[in-house]
């Protein structure tokens, strides 16, 4: 059987495994990462957990998994807590009031701090739940480890995947309280952000490392950031 960091929990877990298309060990590690720093900064993101994939379990699951055409290996997976009030947005959004106003610009904020172009009105990985909009679907965050590296991490203003965001539009008409959207993000302790990308399993431990480099770099900046996040929506108007 699968089984979550405490043997004596029971969760429903949306899990993604390696076998499953598009998951690879990178995958589950920025998904893992992601919803930890998305939770720390006060965004409404199911929690996740390693969880250790059995060969018994792969064993007795054979039949539903040849089924459905899967191929799932035994080892480390990631199980994110499932959204049981999760509502699709009606596409284009419409924000209806000021907590769903402050919860896109967070969300917006997060996005482009950790640079994750896949939140679009193609993959909207984000709903309406009971403690506001939910955010899920980590793994193509931190796209910046992909390119070359930057010294200004910070300056996001100009980055392809702003204006395509799916709360772009939306924030661009909206009127936003940016110094209470920015001060979660302010008040993280440099350690809350290295616990977060440092207690992974150790061959993900790379992945962290760049990702904590990343966000130490906009942090040195962090005044710059935040005119940087309002002046991609004034450009992209």
């Amino acid at each position: 059987m699968s089984r979550i960091s405490n043997p004596r929990a029971r969760k429903r877990l949306v899990t993604k495994a390696i076998g499953l298309p598009e998951v690879h060990d990178f995958t589950l590690a920025h998904e893992l990462i992601g919803s930890r720093l998305a939770r720390l900064f006060g965004l409404s993101a199911p929690a996740a957990h390693v969880i250790s994939i059995d060969p018994d379990f792969i064993e007795a699951a054979r039949p539903e998994f040849a089924a459905a055409r899967l191929q799932i290996e035994p080892g480390l997976a990631v199980g994110t807590e499932f959204i049981p009030d999760l509502m699709p947005f009606p596409i284009p959004v419409r924000l209806i009031d000021e907590r769903e106003v402050h919860d896109a610009a967070a969300i917006y904020t997060f996005d482009l701090l950790t640079q994750n172009p896949d939140r679009s009105v193609k993959n909207p990985n984000c709903g309406r739940a009971l403690r506001g909009i939910a955010v899920y679907d980590f793994e193509t965050a931190f796209s910046f480890r992909f390119a070359v590296p930057r010294h200004d991490a910070w300056r996001v203003a100009a980055l392809p995947f702003a204006t395509s965001h799916l709360l772009n539009p939306s924030l661009r008409r909206a009127s936003v309280d940016w110094p209470m959207v920015f001060a979660p993000f302010r008040q993280v302790p440099a350690s809350s952000l290295a616990e977060a990308c440092s207690t992974i399993p150790g061959r993900w431990s790379h992945i962290g490392d760049e990702i904590l480099d990343h966000l130490t770099s906009v942090y040195d900046h962090w005044s710059e950031f935040e005119q940087e996040i309002t002046k991609s929506l004034e450009s992209s108007s």
